[in-house]
């Protein structure tokens, strides 16, 4: 005997140190895409914030054209385009000042970014990016430069108000307008300087976040491979170990199949024995029990017969009770043998017609009893053995009759129902009837539901009827309540 452990009581490898590394790998992923996206937002914020000191400085510039042309033209219109420019840098400025509150409002500061003719669909992110970043040292020195900036701006303001009340006072003389404008361009220069600051810082930014981000993502593109490399190593060693499990576990089937073909050749070997001992067994039935049975109901009916007139009518009676018992007894041999021969039946399967077939069985049941009259509906063609599926339809059928009596009111029907499984065939009667917890019993051997001397019959019929249904693959079953008839079921595979 194997004193191996059996497989299963071997206790399965756990995998957890796969499931640590694959866990290890899917994070690192996860953190890399998570950086990559990050790191595009981040780089996508800064070129959103250096396009809006483009449009500052363009805003300024054409404020301080604008201004100077006034200067020259006295012109309203060069006036009022002067303030339309600087609503560029005042928004910009507006967005600022929100933001450096204690609680800013994220929506008013992008709706002060859109008055700076910033992209609405950038101007949220842009306010976000400021009080994520604002602390870091190439943020908050653009944000200085950009305040110094605001107020260069306003200082520009406060020279165009200046202007205007020089030239609608009159006092617009040449050297007043030449002081005044030598303080714009020099306030232009200084803005000027602050722009190209603030970009360069904003540059200087986004190269430190590349290089920062760019380092991130070699590190653990490293770690990742590292991982892989490891991952890697570690299933080629499972797969290994569960190479060398499944050779062990097929040695083990491969010696297993062996024994049970040596036990199913010995059992085949037991069962062809037996099966010649029941061929034995049925020839002795056949000769040695249905010859005695044979003389013992010849003499009785000859001593009947013969010695009538001499015998007493108590004695010619226990005569013919013999010949009677008899008799049963020798359909009780015949109904064996037919039910042993069906467990070596090999079913001649074909397309069978059942109405002809169900014709044909009550035209034989009607020479024996001339009363019987049942009804056949339509019933669909069926594969099987038609031989066989006769036997179902006369036990059927002939059980019907014999259990609804003799009466004008017997009826007995024949058909079908169409199932999800196909058709059902049944046969319905209006007789006796039987009590359902007793269903069990109607299709075994010898087992009956009312006294011989109620009905006749051996109790074989619907065994042998099942064991056809079943040799066909189908299923046999029976509905019922006393006094209410009976219906009998049964199908057959499509």
């Amino acid at each position: 005997m194997d004193q191996s452990t059996p497989p299963s009581q071997q206790r399965p490898r756990r995998p957890y140190a796969l499931i640590s590394i694959a866990g290890v790998f899917v994070v690192i992923v996860a953190v890399l895409v998570m950086l990559q996206q990050e790191r595009a937002l981040i780089l996508s914020d800064v070129r959103a914030y250096v396009g809006g000191e483009g449009l500052y400085s363009k805003a300024q510039k054409r404020a301080v054209i604008h201004l100077l042309l006034y200067a020259r033209s006295r012109s309203e219109s060069d006036y009022r385009a002067f303030e339309d420019a600087l609503t560029v840098p005042q928004g910009d400025r507006d967005a600022r000042l929100e933001l450096l509150r204690a609680e800013p409002d994220i929506d008013q500061a992008a709706e002060a970014f859109v008055r700076g003719q910033n992209h609405p669909a950038e101007a949220e992110r842009m306010a976000r990016f400021f009080l994520r970043f604002q602390d870091v040292s190439y943020v908050a020195e653009a944000i200085r430069i950009w305040t110094d900036g605001d107020r260069e701006v306003a200082k520009l303001q406060a020279l165009g108000t200046e202007l205007r009340q020089l030239v609608q006072g009159g006092r617009a003389t040449p050297a007043a307008l030449d002081a005044l404008l030598a303080q714009v361009a020099a306030t232009d220069a200084r803005l000027t300087l602050l722009e190209d600051q603030f970009s360069s810082t904003l540059s200087d930014g986004a190269r430190f976040i590349l290089a920062v981000t760019e380092n991130l993502l070699i590190a653990l593109a490293t770690v990742l491979l590292g991982v892989g490399g490891l991952y890697s190593i570690r299933v080629l060693r499972e797969v290994r170990r569960a190479e060398a499990t499944l050779r062990k576990s097929e040695e083990r089937i491969r010696g297993l199949n062996e024994h049970l073909e040596r036990r199913v050749h010995r059992r085949t070997a037991e069962l062809e024995r037996s099966n010649r001992e029941l061929e034995s067994f049925n020839y002795s039935v056949s000769h040695d029990l249905r010859a005695p049975v044979g003389v013992i109901a010849c003499f009785a009916s000859m001593i009947r017969m013969d010695f009538a007139k001499q015998l007493p009518a108590e004695v010619v009676q226990h005569l013919a009770h013999i010949e009677k018992n008899a008799e049963q007894m020798t359909r009780l041999i015949d109904n064996l043998l037919e039910f042993s021969r069906m467990g070596r039946t090999v079913l001649a399967r074909a397309p069978v017609k059942m109405r002809p077939l169900v014709d044909d069985v009550v035209r034989e049941l009607q020479e024996s009893d001339g009363g019987a009259k049942p009804i056949v509906g339509e019933l669909p063609t069926a594969i099987g053995d038609a031989e066989l599926l006769r036997q179902v339809w006369q036990n059927l059928i002939g059980n019907a009759l014999k259990f609804s009596g003799k009466g004008a009111a017997r009826r007995v029907e024949v058909g079908h129902a169409n199932t999800m499984a196909g058709a059902a065939y049944y046969v319905r009667d209006n007789g006796t009837g039987f009590d359902m917890r007793h269903a069990a019993k109607l299709f075994g051997m010898f087992e009956r539901l009312h006294a011989p001397t109620e009905f006749d019959g051996t109790g074989i019929g619907l065994a042998i009827s099942r064991r056809v249904v079943e040799l066909h693959g189908g299923r046999i079953w029976a509905q019922s309540a006393p006094g209410q008839g009976a219906t009998f079921w049964f199908t057959l595979p499509a």
